[in-house]
């Protein structure tokens, strides 16, 4: 008799984490979907969306602009960003606005082709990471 209640007791208790978790599940399932749909929208777009590092080292790239540069999406991924625009000094102004605390934008030439770039700290808990733009 106190066995089935035990044994009650636990399956009530599997039940109720049971109950806890499926609210969690439903919730990272929705931000999956988001996230996927997101990418999507991103890889679409005819813009580049890019993701540097303190070390201004590519840490993403995405987007239909990638191919008027002729790259595909990451695949500047590793490579400063200092030598992808060529740069002639890795710590001018210019570059190194990426990783201010403020948000800059400017205009740039790239293989023959126009970018207007808007460039914002990537923060974690208030303290920069990177830069994405």
């Amino acid at each position: 008799m106190i066995q089935r209640e035990l044994d009650r007791l636990q399956d009530g208790d599997r039940r109720e984490a049971a109950g806890r978790a499926e609210p969690n599940e439903r919730v990272r399932g929705t931000l999956r979907a988001s996230e996927a749909q997101l990418r999507l929208i991103v890889r679409r777009m005819p813009a580049i969306l890019w993701t540097i590092d303190t070390k201004m080292t590519f840490t993403s790239s995405m987007g239909a602009g990638l191919a008027l540069l002729g790259l595909k999406p990451d695949e500047v991924v590793g490579m400063s960003l200092h030598d992808f625009l060529g740069a002639d000094d890795p710590e001018s102004p210019s570059i190194r606005a990426h990783l201010r605390a403020l948000a800059v934008s400017y205009e740039s030439e790239v293989a023959g082709h126009a970018f207007e770039s808007a460039v914002e700290p990537l923060l974690d808990q208030g303290r920069i990471v990177g830069a994405i733009a």
